[in-house]
């Protein structure tokens, strides 16, 4: 049983998890996009993932840059819906979802569904990080004192925040590391966005059993580290 009360309203605007690869040579591109087709019925919206690179080069006359051509890395598939994001890569894959966030074993049971037509097609060599990020839209009381929503802040003295960007990364723990940030969103009222990235950096096989308890450990110091970043009260609005 989780520590963690569940909130049927929480606050999720994202959330995603993100598997880098090791890919054989014999994949590329080419190959992902026949993935694209194998899942056109789930999946019909199909955009390409593409990098671009540039130098600059120092001369007499000052420095002059140099941009190469744009590298095709893969591509950004998303449902009819528009709610569920995968993107396959040349160097990991990716699965969103989107608010309405549901549940954490429908967004895995989801994302596995494309992993293991990943595995199928690219047949990657292993997996060298596992992430989970989930964004939060944490709106402000009407006060909008952010002592009465947040724990970790720091302390403004008097008035409303104008603008605010917070940010520390924990040491790992159980070999979890965590970057958290915290800043102030434009728009008609007042919020703020708590945003939670935990990933492991280790070699690990692409046996399914093994990436879900990875999955699941990083998951929980998410949890824990949202759940000690709201007070008491805010917690109970989204309860």
């Amino acid at each position: 049983m989780s520590e963690h009360p569940h909130l049927v309203n929480a606050p999720i605007r994202e959330a995603l998890i993100d598997f880098r690869v090791r890919l054989p040579p014999t994949c590329s591109p080419a190959t992902l996009l026949a993935l694209t087709e194998e899942l056109h019925t789930e999946y019909p919206k199909v955009g390409p993932i593409q990098q671009f690179q540039g130098t600059i080069q120092l001369s007499g006359e000052g420095p002059v840059t140099v941009q190469k051509g744009p590298q095709l890395l893969g591509y950004r598939l998303g449902s009819a819906d528009g709610l569920n994001i995968a993107q396959i890569r040349i160097d990991g894959f990716t699965f969103s979802r989107l608010e309405p966030y549901e549940s954490w074993d429908r967004m895995v049971e989801d994302a596995w569904v494309v992993w293991r037509k990943y595995l199928e097609s690219a047949a990657p060599l292993g997996v060298e990080r596992i992430a989970t990020r989930f964004i939060n839209r944490i709106v402000l009381p009407p006060s909008g004192q952010l002592a009465e929503v947040f724990r970790v802040p720091p302390e403004v003295p008097g008035g409303r925040v104008g603008s605010l960007l917070f940010r520390y990364q924990l040491a790992p723990m159980n070999g979890v590391t965590a970057i958290v940030s915290l800043a102030t969103e434009d728009g008609p009222e007042s919020s703020m966005i708590l945003d939670i990235d935990c990933f492991v950096r280790k070699s690990f096989p692409t046996d399914g059993d093994a990436l879900r308890r990875q999955l699941r450990r990083v998951r929980g110091a998410k949890n824990r580290i949202f759940f000690r970043s709201l007070t008491t009260e805010a917690i109970e609005r989204y309860k």
